[in-house]
């Protein structure tokens, strides 16, 4: 009997500190109001806990929703009667206002360092003031990125291709797989070295179990997706080509420019991943 309310006991820690992590990195990475249910599932917790590894875990979720957001927007406009190619132009302006402009945040700061002719690129990265140079690829990146996504939105509403699969399937693989490949690829993102990083309230243990866990979820999840939705094989082949191309050509580049792996870096690479999947599925549904 005592080992069955210990079992329910952790059972049910585990699953309001799981749900506590998504809603948190919905509070970092989105504009959804959920810090009210995130206090609750937090009250129900041991523990004082901050951003830490696991949250990185649900950045895909995170970004599908916000992609599938401005999608619904798109679509709710043209049952509205708003002309396609206005409420495709809402939509994706909506998009990067989703995020709550973290990751732009990110493009501006990174690219405020490379381009500085200080010594210490690192000091101009955390530096909170954005700089004139930030500014205008923040800017040019944002002109982009809406008028692809606008594209592509308008190839949806007016033709009927899935042309917005490209944006959702980007924004998951973009985020899940610009971590993971980190994971794999840089020592200091390996759970052996993981605990001085993110020690939080995790064992060396529990950075191990989350790690192997998620590496066991992705295939999983892909083949699930693509069984359901045979359409999306394209897309998705083009958004993780894209990820792998820029965080094993652009990332390393970026860290031996500022010396250090840093979330600007990581935010900056999600953004060159998403847009770059997106371009390249222009011409294939146009």
């Amino acid at each position: 009997m005592q080992s069955l309310t210990l079992t329910r006991s952790l059972v049910s820690r585990a699953f309001y500190l799981t749900v506590f992590e998504i809603l948190s990195t919905f509070l970092w990475f989105s504009m959804f109001p959920v810090s009210k249910i995130s206090d609750w599932a937090k009250s129900h917790c041991d523990g004082e806990y901050s951003l830490n590894i696991f949250q990185y875990y649900f950045l895909g979720i995170v970004g599908v929703v916000n992609a599938a957001t401005i999608v619904g927007l798109t679509y709710l406009l043209v049952i509205l009667h708003f002309p396609p190619y206005l409420a495709a132009i809402l939509g994706a302006i909506a998009y990067p206002i989703m995020s709550g402009g973290i990751h732009l945040d990110g493009l501006s700061d990174t690219t405020d360092a490379l381009f500085s002719y200080s010594g210490d690129k690192f000091k101009v990265l955390t530096d909170p003031h954005t700089g004139a140079l930030g500014a205008i690829h923040t800017t040019l990146f944002t002109l982009a990125q809406v008028a692809i996504y606008a594209t592509l939105l308008y190839l949806w509403m007016t033709t009927g291709v899935p042309a917005y699969l490209p944006i959702l399937l980007s924004a998951a693989v973009s985020r899940v797989g610009s971590f993971y490949i980190l994971v794999r690829y840089y020592p200091d993102f390996h759970p052996d070295h993981m605990e001085h990083l993110f020690p939080a309230y995790h064992s060396q243990e529990s950075l191990e179990f989350g790690y192997n866990a998620y590496c066991c979820f992705l295939p999983v999840a892909t083949a699930i997706l693509l069984f359901i939705f045979p359409i999306s094989v394209v897309p998705l082949c083009v958004a993780t080509l894209s990820t792998i191309l820029v965080a094993k050509v652009i990332l390393p580049k970026l860290i031996s420019n500022i010396g250090i792996i840093y979330g600007d870096l990581l935010g900056m690479c999600i953004l060159l991943s998403e847009l770059l999947a997106c371009f390249l599925m222009v011409p294939y549904y146009g």
